[in-house]
């Protein structure tokens, strides 16, 4: 999966940057307070933020992965957690909303008004790939510096972004999907381009 020069664009465009500022404020917001309910020192906690990057992807579009990415490196400095696991940190959380986007507009060839069963599969599919992809990138970076072990981080990453995206990040899309169709709509034709 490559990045489109339109979605590079699109998240350069004011509307792609002011995107990524809400997302990296909502996911700051919502990264501090669970730091403190640690999974491993210093590396990774109970995460209901995680579902921040792809609802937001999914709803608002590319913006999110640099929101994303950024709000992560905000949180791990706010937090007390920063190491230099934090550039893993910094690249997969932007590819967690990214892939999430790219997944998402891959399965949902058409604009839908309503987010029905077919919808909350595809969104479960993009969550898990970008899950995955995410929980990868993150535990290389981990073990490369040698912070963590390849195989426990990637386990760890992974079901804890999938278990969130796909509970608390469902509901969430279920329910702000209808009210974000006319944003939805304007993006996809800036997409086209």
């Amino acid at each position: 999966m490559t990045m489109r020069p339109g979605s590079l664009r699109y998240m350069l465009s004011r509307r792609g940057l002011a995107i990524a500022i809400l997302t990296m404020a909502i996911y700051v917001v919502l990264l501090i307070p669970f730091k403190q309910f640690v999974i491993l020192d210093a590396i990774t906690e109970i995460r209901p933020a995680g579902a921040v990057p792809v609802v937001m992807a999914v709803l608002l579009g590319p913006g999110a992965a640099l929101g994303s990415a950024f709000g992560n490196l905000i949180g791990d400095v706010l937090g007390g957690t920063l190491t230099m696991g934090s550039i893993g940190g910094f690249v997969g959380n932007f590819i967690f909303a990214y892939v999430a986007w790219a997944v998402w507009n891959e399965l949902s060839s058409s604009i839908r008004t309503d987010f029905d069963t077919r919808s909350a599969g595809h969104f479960i599919v993009a969550a898990v790939v970008a899950s995955v992809a995410c929980g990868a990138i993150i535990a290389l970076g981990l073990e490369l510096t040698g912070l963590a072990p390849l195989v426990d981080m990637f386990g760890v990453i992974t079901l804890n972004d999938i278990v969130w995206t796909c509970t608390l990040g469902l509901i969430i899309t279920w329910l702000l999907y209808p009210r974000t169709i006319k944003y939805r709509r304007d993006m996809h034709l800036v997409d086209q381009e």
